[in-house]
C-alpha cells in the first residue's frame, strides 16, 4: 500500500470525513487493526477562501502547490486534495510535484455515468460553479447539469461558510439544502451531486429516495484504490 498524501483543511470538517473514510476502507481491505499511511498538510481555509474571494488565483495556486510539495517531501507517494473547489487548480498542482494527483471530478462523473442518469443537479461552492468544472465534464458525457440561480447560490455559499465558522451546520442550513434539492428535482434533476465536501454534512432534509452522489466518499474510494494500485 502506498503512502497517501492529503492536502486538508478545506475545511477541517470535511478533512475529518476524508480521514475516516480512507481508514475505514483500508481497514476493511487489510483487516485487523490496519490503517492507511498518511502524510497530511492542512492549509488555513480562511486563506483559501480569501484568495478566491479576491480572485487572487495565483495566491490560491501558491497555497496548494506549497502544500503539495511539503506533502511530497514528507514521503507521500500520491496526493489528493480534500476539496472540490481546489480541483479548479488541479493541473497546476500536478505540474508542481512528481507524484500522481488523484483527482475528484473523474470518479464522480464515472459514478453518475454508471448509474445511467441523464440529468443531475449540482450543489457546490460558488467558485466551482463559476468555473464550470462539473458542467463541462458531465455535459461531455451527455449528462445535463442543473444549478441554483445566482441568488440561491450566494445563499448556499453563505451557509457553507457559516457552518465552517461554527464547526457545525445549523438546522436552517439543512433545510435550505433540502429546499434546493427539491427545486432541482422539480426542474428535472434525477440525482444530486454534493459537489462541495461540506454539503454531505447538510443533507438531513434531503428528499427521501433522491439519489445523492457524495463526492467526499467517491473521492476517498478512488484514493484508496490508487494506494492499492487497483
Amino acid at each position: 500500500m502506498k503512502t497517501i498524501g492529503l492536502i486538508g483543511g478545506m475545511s477541517w470538517l470535511s478533512t475529518i470525513d476524508y480521514y475516516r473514510a480512507i481508514n475505514q476502507d483500508v481497514g476493511k481491505r487489510l483487516g485487523g487493526v490496519n490503517n492507511a499511511r498518511v502524510v497530511m498538510v492542512a492549509i488555513n481555509v480562511a486563506d483559501a477562501l480569501g484568495a478566491m474571494a479576491r480572485k487572487d488565483y495565483d495566491g490560491a495556486i501558491k497555497l496548494l502547490t506549497d502544500a503539495a510539495r511539503t506533502v511530497e517531501a514528507g514521503g507521500a507517494q500520491l496526493l489528493a486534495m480534500c476539496a472540490n473547489s481546489a480541483h479548479v487548480f488541479a493541473d497546476q498542482v500536478q505540474e508542481a510535484i512528481d507524484i500522481p494527483l488523484v483527482g475528484l471530478i473523474d470518479p464522480v462523473a464515472d459514478a453518475i455515468r454508471r448509474e445511467g442518469f441523464g440529468s443531475v443537479g449540482v450543489l457546490a461552492s460558488t467558485n466551482l460553479i463559476e468555473n464550470g468544472l462539473y458542467s463541462r465534464k458531465l455535459n461531455a458525457l451527455g449528462i445535463d447539469t442543473l444549478l441554483p440561480d445566482a441568488a440561491k447560490q450566494d445563499d448556499l455559499q453563505d451557509a457553507i461558510e457559516e457552518g465552517i465558522s461554527a464547526g457545525t451546520f445549523s438546522p436552517a442550513a439543512h433545510a435550505y439544502v433540502g429546499k434546493l434539492m427539491r427545486e432541482l428535482m422539480d426542474d428535472g434533476a434525477q440525482a444530486i451531486v454534493l459537489g462541495c465536501t461540506e454539503i454531505p454534512q447538510m443533507t438531513n432534509d434531503a428528499p427521501q429516495g433522491l439519489p445523492l452522489f457524495d463526492t467526499t466518499m467517491l473521492h476517498a474510494k478512488a484514493i484508496v484504490n490508487h494506494a492499492f494500485d487497483t
